[in-house]
């Protein structure tokens, strides 16, 4: 499984980068805000991006419009990570074909169910 953290905060991408490689054998690659994340996305196409929404230069929600306007990403599934509980926001982003919302801190046991889940979810009929 490869997975973009797009993420400002330094010590949860590291958070997750373990949690992803340890718990789920992933391959991680990582980005400090959409422009970066951008970058690694004409590289290469992940299995799932985790989304901070709330980053400087481009935040997760323009990179998420930027990603379903473009046929190769606009099937990837993408997770939205915030500490915000906003009802709306999070309607809104349903409405760009999120897979999920977590809300922040995440610990290793929501991730793992959550990313097992998805993936359980994809691969049955």
């Amino acid at each position: 499984m490869n997975v973009l953290l797009v993420d400002d905060d330094d010590s949860h991408r590291i958070f997750l980068r373990q949690a992803f490689v340890k718990k789920l054998n992933a391959t991680v690659m990582e980005a400090k805000n959409g422009v970066e994340a951008l970058r690694v996305l004409e590289k290469l196409t992940p299995d799932v991006v985790m989304l901070d929404l709330w980053m400087p230069v481009m935040n997760g929600q323009d990179l998420l419009e930027k990603l379903r306007a473009e046929d190769r990403w606009s099937d990837v599934p993408v997770i939205i990570m915030s500490a915000l509980r906003d009802k709306e926001i999070v309607q809104k982003l349903m409405k760009l074909k999120i897979s999920d919302y977590m809300v922040k801190p995440i610990t290793v046991e929501q991730l793992t169910e959550r990313i097992t889940k998805l993936f359980a979810d994809v691969v049955q009929p």
